[in-house]
């Protein structure tokens, strides 16, 4: 025993002495040296980091406070705070944040990466060792799992990374259940892999199950009736891992099966495109990224040992299938449409891939003493029509695939040259040299030499956090109602970061998102970022901008024309910035005495919805809906066509560009006059025949020469895995104080697009006050908390009081102490029907579906511990009877 503890020991001193050495070499070094941090300046920053510093602050503030903060106001419009991090709660790492200084949070992150990243390794080789395959082996196996460039996803996401070591312990319950052995780490491992991530659970259940089947056919004969044993095993022990995570799960669960992202509609063709294709081919030996969030690569010395495994290794017909299939699959779309949720088409699931092929080199490791010369010469023709058919199919040739090629030859060369048993020593060391020099060169090429040198995109080392905390939310310190308001910015910030310091903005952008939001930005044609997931601000629509009570407004020095209307009190200013504020009382409370239906405020134009909304509210059920009417004022400003850039054509409303950066103008039949705002509505605008993924519309207005005003709008197809079904837009070319007499639109990508309404709205400045005006903001001493809102209430009239405030299950309502039905209003928020009067409002909050799931999962759990004990007294008892038959 104790030669196993010490052959154990060494084993993993030896694979961490590798692990630090190859991590330097392959990865710190080029981080290092760049100025580089381990995060992603995109979803690395936004959806992993501020989530992470954030989570820590509120652990340390709850100890600090004894008390549980459930609702956050600073996350987007409002949150629900377990939903927003259910995918931090359960990964033991993250909790490291909340015991540490945010001062070291990146440093904790880069840390954090690097551990997992070696714990996939030790959970790789852990697998191995439990099947009894040589140390050898795998080590190199444990390196090349750890190394490889589908790794390396883990530094562009982070929690990309838990399925890699997860996965595996997952796979040594499934031998252990194989093998007529106890369920308990399957169990567990299952629960951990549905709270950790649903998404790759799904994934990780499919491959189970043609893992268990593969085993079952190619295996040792097995009857059906055993294997139908092992299957009810499985099958039982998956239900109640399931059952176990469900009720940890359901707030998460729920809020994703309320989205509609799951129904948008996708098109999912037969192949990839050829350039595509190619690409991932040349980048199996070493390093492509495929987007969609995933990579593909393993090694030259990878590459090279799993050919040998597929033409030389006898016997293992399980593992060749499972190679050979899912490399299959990295070239069929639908695959990873299905493994993907139904959703778009990506290869995440590449995890899987990599494990099996690294098994594959396991066992080629241990067997090539049984290898003949004719198998090498079979692996080096493979090896050669491998590199001809990128070459000359598919026209790649560049560095990155030329020199692992060269080092899959030279380490060919060498298993040839060492074939004879006296070299075994020097060929293992140089094995080790070849994979070193293998992870080395895919790293350094993928890292810094290629052309898009992807390290560039990460973000500056010992920036993160000021990032997080900008200097342009530091100019809201000391302001007054920050917490009963919110602020609004056009300069550039990270979503997800209001909420670390404590203020109410619009940035958010999360998986977990909620639907309500997004399809009132839609219905009103906002143009926040064209994917469901996230949004940053209200364009400077002023009506909007009062009705979700923004208070403050910071603008870029030299930008002012982004200034909503009415926002144009200076509080402050900086070298690049200015805080303004408006004069006009807004509150996150406001009233008003007219409803108007669902069915009636979708017939209107998006302009016309949002002057509804600043006097009535929107309600989704007739029966509560009395006949109110509204007064429309903006101005549709007639046009016609006028300039168009050469091979540009219109006919009716369908614009053909046929380069990149095509342009037509639109005359007014009369001069637009100075002082208000400028909008442009496009109705159900496609891109005619889906040609592109994405693509950019800039509008300008111009006074004579002079550009007065414009708008980008930026928008996707379902090409796009960004798509959010969103076709009407509103575009806001700013409170203009000239006259305009013309509008250009430049269409920035070639394409055909169609819309069917192309409508161009003025709101004067009359109109806007009569729009504000009409917005009554009735509440006093309004209180907000994480979990309660209260205010007095002063109701002119029998209506409603209307809170801008996301819709929740979890939200009660008392009106004097005394219960009130919470209606759902505009779609996304909430408001209460109030009588006249002066009246005293609260609301409290407690997260739906917690206490549900939690009651059932420990239900459960107490009654597996009863069965599980009962069924322990039974086989004790059948012990004990056996032995008493044996003496007599």
């Amino acid at each position: 025993m104790s030669n196993k503890h010490s052959d154990r020991r060494r084993f993993y001193l030896t694979y961490l002495i590798l692990f630090l050495f190859l991590y330097y070499i392959c990865f710190q070094i080029f981080f290092a040296r760049n100025g580089k941090s381990y995060i992603w300046s995109v979803d690395g920053m936004e959806t992993q980091y501020n989530k992470f510093v954030y989570f820590g602050l509120l652990v340390k503030n709850s100890i600090r406070t004894h008390s549980i903060p459930l609702w956050d106001m600073a996350i987007g419009y409002g949150s629900d705070i377990r939903t927003f991090l259910g995918d931090c709660l359960f990964d033991p790492f993250v909790w490291l944040f909340a015991v540490t200084p945010s001062a070291v949070s990146e440093h904790l992150f880069d840390l954090i990466v690097m551990l997992k990243i070696g714990l996939s390794g030790i959970a790789f080789a852990t697998w191995c060792r439990s099947r009894g395959h040589q140390n050898y082996a795998v080590l190199l196996g444990a390196l090349i799992y750890a190394f490889s460039g589908t790794v390396m996803i883990g530094f562009k996401q982070e929690a990309f990374l838990n399925i890699f070591y997860i996965f595996p312990f997952l796979m040594i319950g499934v031998d252990r259940i194989w093998e007529h052995r106890s369920g308990k780490l399957f169990i567990f491992m299952l629960v951990w892999c549905f709270c950790n991530s649903y998404y790759f659970s799904l994934m990780a259940v499919i491959f189970l199950l043609a893992h268990a089947l593969i085993r079952f056919l190619t295996g040792q004969k097995r009857s059906l009736r055993e294997f139908g044993y092992l299957i009810a095993r499985f099958m039982a022990s998956g239900t109640i891992a399931f059952l176990l995570a469900i009720g940890l799960i359901l707030p998460d669960v729920m809020v994703i099966l309320q989205t509609d992202r799951l129904s948008f509609k996708r098109v999912i063709p037969t192949f990839y495109e050829h350039w595509f294709n190619g690409n991932v081919l040349a980048g199996i030996i070493g390093t492509y990224d495929m987007g969609t969030d995933c990579i593909v690569g393993i090694c030259s010395v990878a590459l090279v040992l799993l050919i040998l495994m597929l033409v030389g290794v006898r016997k293992q017909v399980r593992v060749k299938l499972e190679v050979l299939a899912l490399t299959a699959c990295l070239f069929i779309p639908y695959v990873g449409h299905v493994l993907n949720g139904f959703n778009y088409s990506t290869n995440r699931w590449i995890w899987a891939w990599l494990l099996a092929v690294t098994y594959a080199t396991v066992l080629v490791l241990e067997g090539l003493e049984s290898l003949r010369l004719i198998h090498y010469g079979l692996t080096a023709a493979v090896l050669l029509a491998y590199a001809l058919v990128v070459k000359e199919y598919y026209h790649i040739w560049s560095a990155d695939f030329k020199w692992p090629l060269l080092i899959a030859a030279v380490f060919l060369g060498m298993l040839i040259l060492t074939r004879a048993a006296s070299l075994k020593k020097a060929r293992q060391v140089l094995c080790l040299l070849c994979l070193i020099a293998s992870l080395w060169t895919s790293a350094c090429y993928y890292l810094t030499w290629r052309g898009d040198r992807y390290i560039y995109q990460e973000q500056n080392a010992g920036t993160a956090l000021g990032a997080a905390v900008s200097d342009s939310k530091s100019m809201l310190l000391g302001m007054p109602d920050l917490k009963q308001t919110r602020y609004e910015t056009f300069l550039p910030r990270l979503r997800n970061s209001s909420m670390i310091t404590g203020t109410n903005g619009y940035d958010y952008y999360n998986s977990y998102y909620n639907n309500d939001i997004d399809k009132y930005h839609s219905q009103l044609g906002v143009m926040t970022p064209y994917f469901a997931t996230a949004y940053l601000n209200l364009n400077s629509r002023s009506v909007l901008e009062h009705l979700n009570a923004t208070k403050y407004y910071i603008a870029e020095k030299g930008k002012e024309g982004w200034i909503p209307y009415g926002y144009d009190k200076l509080v402050k200013t900086r070298e690049n910035m200015s805080l303004y504020t408006t004069d006009a009382k807004v509150s996150m409370i406001h009233s008003s005495t007219k409803a108007i239906s669902e069915a009636d405020y979708l017939k209107m134009d998006l302009d016309e919805r949002e002057q509804a909304l600043a006097q009535a509210v929107v309600l989704s059920d007739p029966s509560q809906t009395p006949k109110s009417d509204v007064k429309l004022y903006d101005t549709k400003v007639p046009y016609e066509i006028g300039q168009k850039d050469p091979g540009l054509q219109v006919q009716g409303n369908q614009f053909s560009a046929s380069k990149d950066k095509q342009a037509v103008t639109l005359n007014f039949h009369r001069e637009i006059p100075a002082n208000g705002e400028l909008l442009v509505e496009l109705d159900n605008l496609q891109n005619v025949g889906d040609t592109l993924a994405s693509y950019d519309i800039h509008m300008q207005a111009y006074h004579g020469n002079q550009i007065v005003g414009d708008s980008l709008l930026s928008a996707a197809t379902y090409h796009s895995h960004m798509y959010g079904n969103k076709h009407n837009w509103l575009a806001n070319l700013g409170y203009i104080n000239v006259p305009v007499d013309r509008l250009k639109i430049t269409f920035r990508n070639a394409g055909t697009y169609s819309v069917d309404q192309l409508k161009i709205v003025h709101r004067s400045k009359d109109t806007l006050d009569s729009l504000l005006k009409t917005i009554d903001y009735n509440a006093k001493d309004l209180t907000i908390d994480n979990n309660r809102i209260s205010a007095e209430i002063e109701q002119k009239e029998d209506g409603y009081t209307m809170l801008a405030v996301p819709y929740s299950k979890g939200w009660k309502a008392q009106i004097d102490g005394h219960p009130a039905e919470i209606l759902k209003v505009d779609n996304a928020f909430m408001a209460v029907s109030m009588p006249a009067g002066t009246h005293h409002l609260s609301l409290s909050y407690q997260p739906p579906y917690v206490r549900e799931g939690l009651a059932f999962t420990g239900a459960l759990l107490i009654l597996i511990l009863i069965v599980n004990a009962g069924l322990g007294r039974r086989k004790r008892a059948n012990e004990k009877n056996i032995n008493h038959g044996s003496v007599l």
